[in-house]
């Protein structure tokens, strides 16, 4: 009886320690804790995504016990799928960020956890990954999101053509620097090409808002939300829409849309600039997302060249908060999604699978160090799991690179954002939470008004009514609410500042 009882002892243990993974006591043969996680991506939804997210799986159920159940959006209409599971009963247990849904209103509608706790406890790898620059997430000094650096923080405006035109026309994309030589290039196409608009958005639902990124680093100016602009040199905060950098950017492309520079009614295109680009429907378009990561996969991908527009590099606090990982309050599994995010910032297999897929069917590696490529036959075109997600998947500094990007690319990313200076804003985010009926109503003020300034539909005549309905939403509180703000963040950092 005496050997049986060691026996059973030595069987318990081994069971024990198996069951033990990543630092967490698991039961063995327990049922898998089911996560629902959802996120946005530029070029839709993959065809492979059920069996990419199955394959996933298996791996999560070794690593943490857990099953992801992935629902992915197009971008052109993530904002309002994600509001409306928000508002729904189904608890969402890992999301994102928008390119409408802002961080900091989703924070300000207490629609998110704070997760100080939670990383502790269970994203220390994630702490050394993302290191100072998650204390951009705050927001009177509670951490409510994890930012999608280090690989999408640093980014500048660039300027893409596609090669046959620049062949055809001899344009030497190198020697354009200024919005205003985009211009010459523009008009030289369109006098070669007179049914062809040479510039298509950069993305679906959202016009040619790419510009505004240059126009406000030129002017030395930096968004805060809900209409809200701060002047670098003097620190006022006031109404963007009021600015004369808006002013200049609303002239600039209403000029472009009536010479047939951009495309008509670009407020509702829903197209990806891939799509656009293969119906020759365009040639070029403007990025916000230049870098060594992007720029070198389109220039194979979409057959352009592209050129970064000279600026002023700044890392801003929406350089980082653009893309956030956050934990829903109606979240069932709050632990196990910081686990689960915390492998995907850490874990190579994890992070390759869900950026990249499934080795052998929809990705293979190459004989140069740490690069994979498409098998034979498929490429970004016609692959079944292509994503276009930065910020989302592509986090992981272990994990591959993607034909054309060299295997260092990450260290390459790194000295490319090292040429940025830090805006004197980060890691300032104003809590808005005691306007949040004024920054309702803004929202949709702007959601009625910005997209068609930025497509050229509107002249300058309609900033006039537009600011009238912003005033009526409330935008001189929440403009006074943000100054103060600031005045004592200002206060308080002015010695880090100086």
């Amino acid at each position: 009886m005496k050997k049986k009882g060691i026996v059973f002892v030595m069987v318990f243990m081994m069971l024990f320690l198996t069951s033990c993974k990543n630092g967490e006591t698991e039961i063995s043969g327990s049922t898998p804790t089911e996560l629902h996680i959802v996120y946005s991506s530029y070029s839709g939804i993959p065809e492979d995504l059920e069996i990419v997210q199955d394959a996933l799986n298996k791996i999560l159920i070794e690593k943490i016990n857990c099953t992801v159940n992935l629902e992915v959006y197009p971008s052109s209409n993530y904002d309002t799928q994600i509001n409306l599971l928000l508002s729904g009963g189904d608890g969402i247990d890992l999301m994102t960020s928008g390119l409408n849904t802002r961080y900091h209103q989703i924070v300000s509608k207490k629609l998110v956890l704070p997760i100080d706790d939670l990383l502790e406890k269970y994203g220390k790898g994630i702490m050394d990954a993302v290191g100072d620059s998650l204390e951009a997430g705050r927001i009177n000094g509670i951490l409510y999101g994890v930012t999608g650096v280090p690989l999408t923080a640093a980014a500048d405006t660039g300027f893409a053509v596609k090669n046959k035109i620049l062949n055809e026309l001899d344009i030497n994309l190198q020697e354009v620097k200024t919005i205003e030589d985009v211009e010459i290039v523009l008009k030289k196409i369109k006098e070669k090409y007179p049914d062809m608009t040479p510039l298509i958005p950069s993305s679906s639902g959202r016009a040619y808002d790419d510009l505004s990124n240059y126009m406000w680093r030129y002017d030395e100016m930096e968004s805060i939300e809900d209409g809200c602009i701060v002047d670098y040199e003097t620190m006022t905060v006031s109404n963007l829409y009021e600015s004369e950098t808006f002013k200049k950017t609303v002239e600039l492309l209403y000029r472009w849309n009536k010479e047939g520079l951009i495309m008509p009614n670009a407020s509702t295109n829903s197209d990806t600039r891939g799509a656009l680009l293969d119906g020759n429907q365009g040639v070029a378009y403007l990025t916000t997302s230049y870098s060594p990561t992007l720029s070198a996969k389109e220039n194979l991908q979409l057959d352009v060249d592209i050129v970064e527009l000279n600026q002023n590099k700044i890392l801003g606090t929406s350089s980082f908060t653009n893309t956030q990982w956050m934990i829903p309050v109606k979240s069932k599994h709050p632990e196990e999604a910081m686990k689960f995010l915390n492998l995907l910032y850490t874990d190579e297999e994890v992070g390759n699978m869900l950026q990249y897929g499934i080795e052998g069917v929809h990705y293979v590696k190459t004989d140069k160090e740490n690069v994979i490529t498409y098998p034979e036959g498929q490429d970004v075109v016609n692959s079944r799991y292509y994503v276009k997600t930065p910020g989302i998947t592509d986090i992981n500094i272990n994990c591959y690179a993607i034909e054309p990007l060299p295997g260092d690319i990450y260290q390459k990313y790194q000295e490319f954002k090292n040429e940025f200076k830090q805006s004197p804003l980060l890691g300032f985010m104003a809590d808005v939470s005691e306007c949040k009926t004024e920054t309702a109503a803004i929202a949709n003020v702007i959601a009625q008004y910005h997209f068609n300034f930025m497509s050229g539909d509107y002249d300058t005549s309609m900033l006039n009514e537009m600011n009238e309905k912003l005033k009526d939403a409330g935008i001189n509180k929440v403009i006074e609410v943000k100054q103060r703000q600031l005045n004592e963040w200002l206060e308080v950092n002015k010695n880090e500042n100086q």
